[in-house]
């Protein structure tokens, strides 16, 4: 329990305890605009793994899977996120009609972006992934408000593959 947790709790005595239900149009992920230097770097690093591939192993099935795989990577870093309705009420997690009700959850964690936050359900289930939500920092505390007293808060800091796809700009 760090300095975020009391920052949270302490909003949590003056939340708007009358908030039963807040919905709002928001990205499916975060997405980073990918200049031409971008795609060169993968051309680069792609080139320099194929070179090591042939050289150590002289394996010509290995250096195509990576030239398909590192294809396939760019193609899908250009892919820009759906904007879709998310809503969040007294029941649970609403994303494109599909509900995901706060039974299945364990806790939650709250990270901040540039110009978004994000919530991040912890799934009771060990193997179920997790969900996150994307909204714009100015609506946190309402968002918040609506489920803060049916999960316990995680102060839950970004992973390893969180921080490595943000540093890549992916």
């Amino acid at each position: 329990m760090g300095e975020d947790s009391d920052k949270y709790s302490a909003k949590k005595i003056h939340s708007e305890s009358n908030i039963k239900e807040f919905s709002w149009n928001g990205p499916e992920f975060i997405y980073h605009e990918k200049n031409f230097k971008w795609y060169i770097y993968l051309v680069l690093v792609t080139s320099a793994l194929v070179a090591v591939l042939v050289m150590f192993t002289k394996d010509i099935i290995s250096a195509i899977l990576a030239v398909l795989l590192a294809s396939i990577f760019g193609v899908y870093a250009n892919k820009k996120p759906a904007t879709v309705k998310i809503s969040v009420n007294k029941k649970g997690v609403e994303i494109a009609n599909k509900t995901t009700y706060y039974e299945s959850f364990k806790s939650y964690s709250v990270l901040d972006f540039e110009e978004y936050s994000c919530v991040t359900f912890m799934p009771v289930k060990r193997f179920s992934i997790l969900l996150s939500i994307y909204f714009k920092t100015e609506d946190k505390d309402k968002i918040i408000a609506v489920f803060e007293n049916k999960l316990p808060l995680d102060n839950r800091k970004e992973d390893f593959i969180d921080r490595a796809t943000r540093v890549i700009g992916f």
